[in-house]
């Protein structure tokens, strides 16, 4: 059974994350200590595994649930990269800083990400860019398990 301690803090801006506890180096009661994890190895590279993050609450709760339990069970390091939105999130996991080809490299120090809304990415210049890049080209696997919608929200009295 998974055990956690006090690592993830509600506030009035949203879930932080207590990076430095005063009596555990882990979350997890039998976690896996910094100094035991590994780096992953892509083409003689060893870099930590690299998750890209837009900054809003439910896809930063799922990172940093997903970071504990890579870094804690898996025994892996994990770093995290906070990128402006989707389509920036599937540029880091392409390997890429911007939509143009000389600002990728390989591989990539971003893995994988959370939460790609469709609206950042189903637009031409991303599918257009998707196809220049080839193989290289982050990919969406599926849904994570909920649905989210964008929009714009007024207070009905405000609206009236």
């Amino acid at each position: 059974m998974l055990w956690f301690r006090v690592c993830l803090w509600w506030s009035s801006c949203g879930w932080l994350p207590l990076e430095i506890l005063a009596t555990a180096t882990t979350c997890l009661q039998d976690g896996i200590p910094e100094d035991q994890r590994q780096n992953l190895t892509i083409d003689g590279v060893s870099m930590p595994l690299g998750v890209a993050t837009s900054g809003w609450d439910s896809v930063d709760l799922v990172t940093r649930v997903y970071q504990i339990l890579a870094s804690e069970v898996l025994g892996y390091h994990v770093r995290t990269l906070s990128t402006a939105n989707s389509l920036h999130q599937m540029l880091a996991v392409s390997g890429c800083s911007g939509q143009d080809l000389a600002l990728c490299t390989w591989p990539p120090t971003e893995h994988l990400s959370f939460e790609a809304w469709a609206t950042g990415i189903q637009i031409p210049t991303w599918a257009a860019f998707s196809q220049l890049l080839g193989e290289a080209s982050g990919s969406i696997l599926g849904p994570v398990g909920y649905e989210g919608y964008d929009g714009l929200h007024v207070l009905g009295r405000a609206n009236n």
